[in-house]
């Protein structure tokens, strides 16, 4: 427990680092103003023409770009990981100030797909920035606290945007969204991490080289993979829990609160969980905790479906809350990964892996929604969360040290175990 407490004040505590408070200040502007603003966009477009396929087209275009950031983040990456995102910064402020003019319908479409262009780099560049921010040696805690942020940013900027429009307008509240892009760029004007340009090189060498370091056999690769499956599982169970707490009639405040206890109690997880040490053990932790999180919450999903009236509720609360435990596991993830990726190509590599991820999770909502009409609701939920404990079971006997597996070699197993995770987690070149 004494653990767990300095490892939740550690998460904190990384704001007293200068460049890391600023950097974690833009993260809170620019994802809770990106959320309002796509929430006040929605609401305009339907507003002004009726149709919900527009303004279901609206949020779909600012998903888009994640497709092509294998390209835009290398290339906008020729100045510095701070230059890029000060002007995804400004680009977005421009961009969202001119969506909130009385233009015709179809330029918002276009200005929002243009806008959401600049966010795929800022992401980029906002993981890639973090170990020189906080240091290499708080590279953890930083990433813990960059976890709690994403989790409960879309939240707040949600309801934000919610209250802006009941207060003052999509229009004017499009605008406020915009200032928040602003200040956001100014936070970042006064840090001094990430002003070093890369190597001069092609961006597409840059890329060629990231996506090679995340296909190469190895530590890293099953991180990726175990990180996507998580997505996977993740997606399946957002698409299917509001079908299935609304197929119980479950009182709409009650299920509004079901269904934010998941990211909720992944945030305060993502700050207590075990994150120091060598990127083979860290990958250790994650499939840990997936193990011993996501099987009961599987289980109970699978009783919920046959349990009846407060039954229900108690067991879909169980595994809703078990399932927001394994959320944590993405913060040892991270840290191992990018402990195992050159600084110079840290932002390239999230940029490959940002479309596999939207695209993991666009299959993952599609296959459950499938699955779901042959079977029912919760034992598709219970199914994709099988998935990432078996490749956890698979992955967390795969990177035991040898003594451990063979007891039989008891003798010289610390030579030996230490060797083997010198090999794995060796710095990629």
């Amino acid at each position: 427990m004494g653990q767990a407490r300095q490892r939740f004040v550690a998460s904190f505590s990384v704001l007293r680092i200068h460049d890391m408070r600023r950097v974690w200040g833009s993260q809170v502007l620019s994802e809770v103003g990106d959320w309002a603003a796509r929430f006040a966009l929605a609401v305009l477009v339907y507003d002004r023409t009726g149709s919900p396929f527009l303004t279901a087209a609206t949020l779909a275009v600012t998903y888009l770009p994640y497709l092509l950031s294998p390209i835009i983040t290398p290339w906008a990456q020729r100045y510095s990981l701070r230059g890029m995102m000060i002007g995804s910064d400004v680009i977005r402020m421009l961009l969202f100030v001119l969506i909130a003019l009385p233009l015709p319908t179809w330029s918002l479409l276009v200005l929002a797909f243009v806008a959401g262009l600049a966010s795929p780099p800022f992401e980029a560049a906002r993981t890639a920035i973090i170990p020189e921010a906080a240091g290499e040696d708080r590279m953890a805690d930083g990433y813990a606290l960059s976890n709690v942020t994403f989790q409960t940013a879309q939240a707040a900027g949600l309801a934000i945007g919610g209250a802006m429009l009941l207060v003052i307008g999509p229009e004017a509240a499009l605008i406020m969204n915009a200032a928040t892009f602003g200040v956001s760029a100014a936070l970042l004007f006064g840090i001094s991490a990430g002003r070093q340009p890369p190597p001069p090189e092609p961006p597409v060498t840059r890329t060629r080289k990231a996506f090679t370091l995340m296909s190469r056999p190895g530590l890293l690769r099953q991180m990726l993979f175990f990180f996507l499956l998580l997505a996977l599982a993740d997606a399946a169970i957002s698409a299917l829990l509001p079908v299935f707490l609304r197929s119980e009639d479950i009182n709409p405040i009650l299920m509004a609160a079901l269904i934010a206890t998941a990211p909720l109690i992944g945030a305060f997880s993502g700050t207590i969980v075990p994150r120091e040490g060598s990127p083979t053990r860290l990958l250790r932790i994650s499939c840990t905790i997936t193990i011993l999180a996501a099987s009961p919450a599987a289980l109970f999903f699978a009783l919920a479906g046959s349990g009846q009236g407060m039954a229900t509720v108690v067991l879909a609360f169980l595994a809703i809350a078990a399932f927001g435990v394994t959320i944590a596991a993405d913060v040892p993830t991270m840290t191992g990964s990018m402990m195992m990726v050159p600084d110079h190509l840290r932002a390239p590599f999230v940029s490959v892996v940002q479309p596999g991820l939207m695209g993991i999770q666009a299959f993952g909502a599609l296959a459950a929604g499938a699955l779901a009409s042959l079977l029912p609701t919760t034992s598709t939920m219970a199914i994709a969360l099988i998935l990432p404990v078996a490749y956890s079971s698979w992955a967390l006997i795969r990177t035991l040290p040898p003594a451990v597996i063979d007891l039989r070699s008891s003798a010289g197993s610390d030579a030996t175990a230490a060797t083997s995770d010198e090999a794995s987690d060796a710095p990629l070149p």
